[in-house]
């Protein structure tokens, strides 16, 4: 966490600049190191790590355009605020230290304010940022800790109390009584597959997802009667086979067919978590405007827009009010995979109404 010193890395080759910037900084009771070059710099990048960086661009060895794409392009420092210096001040040199991702661009010559006001204004920012950041964590954490006993323990419980009633009853039962006992184990079976099934996607999503972006080709290839068979079963499951309407167009697009395919899957089965027996859960496929659409609509309580905005893995939303199934992994990895093709994921939704889930793939 930022607090009021910071660790700052000051990589400027003119000693009287440097001395005059490090005697504000520490006037500010930051901790300032210092590099006379590019290089030196980077070096020091390897073995340190700064609050913030304040870097000139013409320099020998390497100069202040490619310290920062080190920078950004190092997971450990990728996020660390980066403030050019340096006399240049023409628009186009402006405009690609903005491109490569500086924060700032400070002008020679600058006085005492031009240097302070830029460094708590970054520092501030990253304060900010990890204290958000922090704050997901937390609730991170919370609801793991809260949601994975919870969904390992509900079906093991049920396949647990039925096989005992089975062990010490079964002979006396009839028939249709077998029959209902038999359906809960099953199902509560498949609510545990699932879970664990999911789990581990999410888990290869994002220990995968550079390499799945970086693939050249992703040609999808199903057919109507792949998606039809997959999302009858889904039905069955909740009991709801004519609550269900497929409407399928067009279908191409750069994608794999087993995340196009995981996509309709956690959509549909949200349609149907999420609404009413005897109203419809519609899928509809099409492709237009260069983007494969893939699109759920359900009737029931809906989501509000903080619940929209908070979608991710282990996060689940009224749990005291309403039973949910599942980890709240479902909308994460369609989240997801729709992030890893560049894709968009719109979610409208009316409070006790009707929701409307989205999906769009570019095809180029």
């Amino acid at each position: 966490m930022i607090k009021s010193m910071a660790r700052i890395l000051l990589i400027e080759d003119d000693p009287e600049v440097t001395e005059n910037i490090v005697e504000i900084l520490e006037l500010e009771n930051h901790q300032v190191q210092t590099a006379n070059n590019g290089l030196v710099g980077i070096d020091l990048l390897n073995i340190s790590n700064p609050d913030l960086i304040i870097c000139d661009v013409t320099m020998p060895e390497k100069n202040g355009y490619e310290v920062l794409q080190f920078v950004r392009s190092n997971p450990k420092t990728f996020s660390t605020p980066f403030i050019f210096l340096t006399a240049k001040s023409e628009k186009n040199d402006l405009r690609r230290g903005m491109e490569l991702g500086a924060d700032d661009y400070i002008t020679k010559p600058f006085d005492y304010t031009d240097i302070i006001n830029s460094i708590n204004t970054r520092l501030e920012y990253k304060k900010k940022a990890y204290d958000f950041y922090d704050k997901q964590l937390e609730n991170l954490i919370l609801n793991i800790t809260t949601s994975i006993p919870h969904e390992l323990r509900t079906p093991l419980n049920t396949i647990l109390g039925f096989s005992q009633i089975l062990r010490s009853g079964y002979k006396e039962m009839e028939e249709q009584e077998l029959q209902t006992i038999f359906d809960n184990i099953h199902d509560a079976g498949l609510r545990l597959l699932r879970l664990i099934v999911n789990y581990i996607f999410y888990t290869k999503l994002l220990a995968n997802e550079h390499i799945i972006s970086e693939k050249e080709e992703q040609m999808l290839n199903v057919t109507d009667d792949m998606i039809i068979n997959m999302c009858n079963n889904i039905a069955d499951i909740y009991r709801r086979k004519n609550d269900l309407v497929i409407n399928l167009g067009v279908i191409k697009g750069k994608i794999s067919s087993e995340h196009f395919l995981k996509i309709i899957e956690e959509l549909v089965h949200n349609g149907f978590k999420f609404s009413q027996r005897d109203t419809n859960v519609e899928l509809k496929v099409r492709v237009y405007d260069n983007n494969l659409i893939i699109e759920v609509t359900n009737f029931g309580r809906g989501m509000t827009a903080e619940e929209i905005n908070a979608i991710g893995a282990f996060q689940q939303f009224n749990r005291r009010e309403f039973e949910q199934q599942g980890l709240g992994l479902g909308l994460a990895i369609v989240k997801k995979i729709t992030e890893i093709y560049n894709g968009k994921l719109t979610i409208d939704s009316e409070p006790d109404k009707q929701t409307v889930v989205k999906v769009l793939i570019p095809i180029k």
